[in-house]
């Protein structure tokens, strides 16, 4: 993932023409464009390793209702819900399920947040 947004060039209109292209020094900021996008990338990622752990019954989610539904994960614009039993077995699976997810994206977690 780091890869798509590392090595990228821009150009920019000015005046009805193009500029040279040119390459950010620092990739991706907050209110680019592309930041939106990314996120859906990665969250679906980490969706998918959800699913599967759940799957492979590492995590449990959460049962509501009178259907006993279970509820493993939600994503909100840029922020991530995981719900799980309040079980340290639980605790540590999600942990290593976020150590896959790191390892796979290139992101990391901040703890100090969460």
């Amino acid at each position: 993932m780091i890869r798509c947004v590392a090595f990228v060039t821009y150009t920019m209109g000015i005046n009805g023409g193009c500029s040279d292209s040119f390459v950010l020094s620092m990739s991706l900021s907050q209110g680019d464009p592309l930041s939106p996008f990314l996120f859906l990338l990665c969250v679906e990622g980490l969706s998918m390793i959800l699913v599967v752990a759940q799957k492979e019954n590492l995590i449990r989610g959460v049962c509501v209702g009178r259907g006993r539904v279970t509820i493993n994960h939600l994503f909100f614009a840029d922020n991530s819900i995981i719900f799980r039993e309040a079980i340290k077995e639980q605790a540590k699976n999600v942990h290593r399920v976020i150590s896959e997810y790191e390892k796979a994206f290139g992101q990391t977690i901040n703890y100090d947040k969460s």
